[in-house]
């Protein structure tokens, strides 16, 4: 209580004669500071439609444009065209907003190739881009030129070593596996075997068994994304009633045929089938064959919410997911719009 008198002391005396009275002259002598009342913190997202990039957008004819995978490197948005009848892979700079290249058919030994079929994911390695077709396929490709290297699989679908039957989903480890959601099992090719040499020859290194997936008969949209600690989620569209996010554990990748690599502990069943997976902080969000978007939140282990329109845009059919920071990339496929998501974090403060 002395030294709260002689602080408002000082100041009195100081309101009469300028300058008599310091901090030098007294160095105990503090203001008085408001502590900071507690609080505690709230957080929820809200979500916003930015661009809606159409057929014009890439410098296609209306009605030759519908979005499948995307993927980002640097500045440039690859975005793959499954419209039927105009399969191509479409660059676009998303700072620029201008398409840059359309890549739709190349040469292999002088005689001309082109996708055969939609693309189905979209993978980038080094300076090696990989583009996995549905017909039983994998197309490489230099990133930097976008000139043909090789090929995995043969394009005819079979059982054989160097075979696939179709490709529907991929994701690319670290440590260089490349792995394929078949129609009806788990794919893993290793990075080292993708040679030129190798053309249509490349051996698998691993093999999982089909169990608990689904055949994908019905071809079915699925989609994989991994998380900074090596998990592969796969989206597993359930046209038998196996909906599921199935759980790959790469740490369980061996060379061999018929291996064990999903951990069924970490499976999420769902009430709905999922065409789309990707992964924002701690949450996983996800499309679904009935035109919604799923959150699930992976530390709390529950489901925030589930919605089929933001500020701005209503989504008709979302499949393929892309997060990039906090914008989330929607293929709408029947809108035939590739719709850019902003996503915020806001606070709520209770005192």
């Amino acid at each position: 209580m002395r030294k709260e008198k002689l602080y408002t002391g000082c100041l009195l005396l100081m309101a009469l004669i300028t300058g008599s009275c310091s901090e030098e002259e007294n160095p105990e002598v503090r203001p008085a500071t408001k502590p900071a009342e507690p609080y505690t913190s709230y957080y929820y997202y809200s979500y916003e439609a930015a661009r809606q990039l159409s057929a014009t957008d890439f410098a296609l004819a209306e009605g030759q444009f519908t979005p499948g995978p995307t993927y980002i490197k640097g500045d440039t948005l690859f975005v793959a065209n499954i419209q039927s009848g105009a399969f191509s892979l479409e660059l676009y700079d998303r700072n620029k907003n201008r398409h840059l290249a359309s890549l739709k058919s190349w040469k292999y030994k002088e005689a001309e190739q082109k996708f055969p079929d939609k693309i189905e994911a979209i993978g980038i390695s080094g300076n090696r881009l990989y583009l996995a077709n549905i017909s039983s396929r994998i197309d490489v490709f230099d990133v930097r030129t976008l000139e043909f290297i090789t090929r995995i699989g043969t394009g005819n679908w079979g059982d054989g070593i160097n075979q696939m039957v179709h490709s529907h989903a991929m994701a690319i480890t670290p440590d260089g596996n490349i792995m394929i959601r078949t129609k009806k099992n788990l794919l893993v090719y290793r990075e080292a075997d993708v040679t030129l040499e190798n053309y249509q020859k490349v051996p698998f290194y691993c093999r999982s068994k089909g169990d608990g997936m689904d055949v994908n008969n019905g071809f079915h949209s699925h989609q994989m994304v991994q998380d900074s600690i090596g998990i592969v989620y796969l989206a597993d569209f359930g046209q038998y009633g196996n909906q599921k996010i199935q759980t790959i554990d790469t740490t369980l990748i061996e060379k061999g045929d018929q291996k064990i690599l999903i951990d069924t502990e970490k499976t999420l069943p769902l009430s709905f089938n999922p065409c789309g997976i990707a992964l924002h902080e701690n949450r996983m969000i996800l499309s679904a064959q009935n035109g919604s978007l799923f959150i699930y939140d992976r530390t709390k282990g529950n489901w925030e919410n589930s919605f089929k329109s933001v500020k701005g845009y209503t989504f008709k059919k979302p499949e393929k997911l892309l997060v990039d920071q906090n914008t989330l990339w929607v293929s709408d496929v029947n809108a035939q719009k590739l719709v850019e998501v902003k996503i915020y974090k806001n606070e709520i403060r209770e005192y």
